[in-house]
């Protein structure tokens, strides 16, 4: 009975141990079944991530081209504004130049018409001036104005000086 008690113990005790190396060797598939599904979650999200990143740097990229683009075309409309501004202001000074100058011809003109109308009058009068030295002695009327004596301006003491009236209101005082 003892044997069979012992036997008993051994088949039990070795039941138990099949049992619990069959439950472990289940934990263990079952670990590494959810290791490899956490493998394929992480695998997937890396491709997500990728895909993800790829789209943002194209379409970073595809801004980039169109804000150098926009960038470019502005300075071409500036540089065409500064084109049309230059020729605009180059004209006017053109212009400007062309007016003095023919301001400055026809001043010329006047001039030498001037000159001419002088010449022909200067030639119907004729100017014959004596040279009389003495003139140059004699006092001008300014001087004369200067020296002449006053007459007598009644120079006697003053006995009585004029006053203003005394108004009323202080006749009394």
């Amino acid at each position: 009975m003892r044997r069979a008690a012992i036997e008993a113990w051994k088949q039990h005790k070795t039941i138990e141990f099949a049992m619990k190396q069959a439950s472990k060797l289940k934990e263990e598939i079952e670990k590494q079944k959810k290791q490899e599904k956490e493998r394929q979650r992480q695998f997937q999200l890396k491709l997500v991530l990728e895909e993800y990143t790829l789209q943002k740097k194209e379409k970073e990229e595809l801004q980039r081209l169109e804000k150098e683009k926009r960038e470019e075309a502005e300075r071409e409309e500036k540089k065409r504004i500064a084109a049309e501004g230059i020729s605009k202001f180059q004209e006017r000074d053109l212009n400007k130049l062309e007016l003095k100058m023919l301001e400055k011809q026809v001043k010329e003109e006047e001039k030498l018409e001037k000159e001419k109308r002088l010449a022909k009058l200067r030639e119907k009068v004729e100017v014959h001036v004596t040279r009389d030295p003495s003139r140059l002695y004699k006092p001008t009327k300014g001087w004369e104005e200067r020296t002449k004596e006053i007459g007598p301006t009644g120079a006697e003491p003053l006995l009585h000086i004029p006053h203003r009236a005394i108004p009323t209101w202080r006749q009394g005082l």
